[in-house]
């Protein structure tokens, strides 16, 4: 395997807002959203490398805001139904979506969309992104049930990627950091509407929750 993991625990809340926040700028020239739901079940901390989670993402996310003209991005986390151990990560957009028969391009190598609506702004096709995304979700998945990245799409209202992580991965000197976190640290534009309303007691029902299980 050409790429190598280093686990660390990190703080997961706060390592997705700082992934939204780099796209902050672009969201706002592009009049759309960019937001966060994380189900309170989710543990405050994982074992996962940070670095590698963080090429995903931003890929995805990218790929995401490239297509979305009008709505937003949502990104989701939630605890796997079906094994405990894992953490279901999604990114959603309201964008142009993809046709079927497209979607056998997308992780191709230098894979392009070829019709006229993503013309514009698929010139020079996917690249390796896509792929290389791929091969990492694998790896931080470590279970060939659930591994690699996954696609739902309806041509015109949007597609979600999905993939799965492992809580902690397996690392014999997981380096647990220090954080000064809370609700108020959160900007209300990545909290879904009304968050901003609630009072502290009430919050860990919602987004960004501080008070969920480990």
């Amino acid at each position: 395997n050409k790429f190598k993991l280093y686990p660390e625990k990190i703080y997961f809340q706060k390592f997705l807002l700082d992934i939204i926040q780099l796209f902050e700028y672009q969201c706002k020239l592009k009049s759309i959203f960019i937001k966060v739901r994380v189900c309170p079940l989710v543990p405050k901390f994982l074992t996962t490398d940070k670095n590698r989670l963080s090429q995903i993402l931003i890929n995805l996310i990218g790929n995401a805001l490239k297509f979305t003209h009008k709505g937003g991005i949502t990104i989701s986390a939630q605890l796997s139904k079906k094994h405990k151990d894992y953490v279901d990560l999604s990114v959603e957009d309201t964008g142009i979506g993809i046709k079927p028969e497209d979607r056998s391009k997308l992780f191709r190598i230098f894979g392009k969309l070829e019709h006229q609506e993503t013309e514009s702004v698929n010139r020079q096709g996917i690249g390796l992104g896509l792929t290389i995304s791929d091969n990492l979700a694998k790896l931080l998945c470590d279970n060939p049930a659930l591994e690699g990245i996954k696609l739902d799409s309806e041509y015109g209202k949007g597609c979600t990627f999905s993939f799965a992580i492992k809580r902690d991965l397996e690392t014999p000197t997981a380096k647990r950091i220090d954080h000064n976190f809370s609700w108020e640290d959160i900007p209300s534009m990545y909290l879904d509407e009304g968050d901003t309303k609630l009072d502290p007691q009430s919050r860990n029902k919602y987004s960004f929750s501080l008070a969920s299980t480990n």
